[in-house]
């Protein structure tokens, strides 16, 4: 059976049991895989692995100075890679309820006050190349399920991926791309929070360069939030 089918069967990708609202993981499996952590856990800032026997986290100095904090739903390996490829290539867009759902949980755990989700811009033509855009499909549910508001306030004026980029490269490629989408972007005042919201973290520039601009207008609280993180 094919993941089309597994969908219009409504059956969870998984164990086979029923699914609902959308999701094609059921609430079982989903709380199943996010019960796998790193052996030892996560710093509470930067929600890197904190290994056995660390005195302190050796991934908070890499966090972005525009950033107070940064979430990772997950690591990018494994069945959490698989779902992410499935979601990034549009087999699979009802995983946005999915990772949705995982989000309203973290962000609801964390206390973080009153977040508005600013989602991170897609590279210039994508939408029109694709038709579409995983985060702000993402942004969409978070709104009109959990009732998120959305500052969808930055825009990127390149269309080029980072691949094959180092990283001072991304680092100054994207310090140039990414800006305001207007004059006048409308965004809360303090003390709401701003949660940047991206879907794979890699090298962290892209939330580095999107946090710099935020912080041209905005000396509130801001947290980063991926679905995954490439170690």
């Amino acid at each position: 059976m094919g993941f089309h089918e597994f969908l219009e069967n409504q059956i969870c990708l998984f164990c086979g049991g029923a699914v609902s609202g959308g999701s094609p993981v059921c609430s079982g499996c989903g709380r199943a895989l996010w019960r796998r952590r790193f052996e030892g856990g996560r710093c509470p800032v930067c929600s890197m692995p904190l290994f056995s026997g660390e005195p302190e986290c050796a991934f908070c100095s890499r966090l972005s100075p525009g950033l107070d904090r940064f979430i990772s739903l997950s690591y990018f390996s494994g069945v959490h890679r698989d779902l992410i490829h499935q979601y990034k290539s549009g087999r699979l867009p009802g995983l946005r309820r999915f990772y949705a759902s995982r989000i309203h949980e973290v962000l609801t755990a964390r206390e973080i006050p009153d977040p508005w989700i600013v989602p991170v811009p897609p590279r210039k033509g994508k939408i029109r190349r694709t038709g579409w855009d995983q985060v702000a499909l993402l942004t969409s549910v978070l709104k009109s399920a959990y009732g998120y508001r959305i500052a969808d306030c930055l825009r990127r004026s390149d269309a080029l991926q980072q691949k094959t980029m180092s990283l001072e490269r991304r680092r100054e490629h994207l310090g140039r791309c990414i800006g305001w989408k207007s004059a006048g972007a409308v965004l809360p005042v303090p003390p709401a929070s701003l949660v940047l919201l991206d879907d794979v973290c890699t090298s962290g520039a892209t939330l580095a360069a999107c946090s710099a601009v935020l912080r041209e207008r905005w000396t509130g609280d801001v947290t980063g939030l991926a679905l995954c993180t490439v170690l």
